[in-house]
């Protein structure tokens, strides 16, 4: 009887030792509240992620808790947040804010622009052309 209970829990210590957490969430805009599909999202320190669906959603398996998660979308504030033994069987919800970037002046030219370097790299390709040694098969 004392043999059968230590192998039992000998044998259910792995079990234990090596539980994984399951957490769920999703990632929303926080002013139009639509999903952010394809958005990366990470545990922080390992190489563990998973990126969101359509409707913004992911999981992702950790090994224990606490962990903190980093959330990743272009156009938005990376975020992180911290995720603990109060948030399992909860949806995780993540609403990076928005971040406008300013970008420098840009020029723009017209049609002409795109000519010039075509009749650039032409004239370069005929001049090459004279330096080519040509070989002709009698047949």
């Amino acid at each position: 009887m004392r043999t059968s209970l230590l192998l039992g829990l000998l044998l259910t210590f792995p079990l234990v030792a090596h539980a994984q957490v399951l957490l769920r969430g999703t990632v929303h805009d926080p002013v139009t509240d639509e999903p952010l599909p394809a958005a990366h999202v990470e545990v922080v320190g390992t190489e563990r992620g998973s990126i969101t669906n359509a409707q913004g959603a992911f999981s992702l398996v950790v090994p224990r808790l606490p962990v903190r998660l980093r959330v990743r979308y272009i156009g938005y504030q990376t975020t992180e947040v911290e995720v603990g033994i109060d948030d399992v069987g909860v949806s995780i919800d993540i609403r990076p804010e928005r971040v406008v970037y300013e970008l420098g002046e840009i020029f723009v030219a017209g049609d002409e622009l795109a000519e010039n370097i075509l009749r650039r790299v032409i004239a370069r390709k005929q001049r090459q052309r004279t330096h080519l040694n040509t070989y002709a098969a009698d047949g």
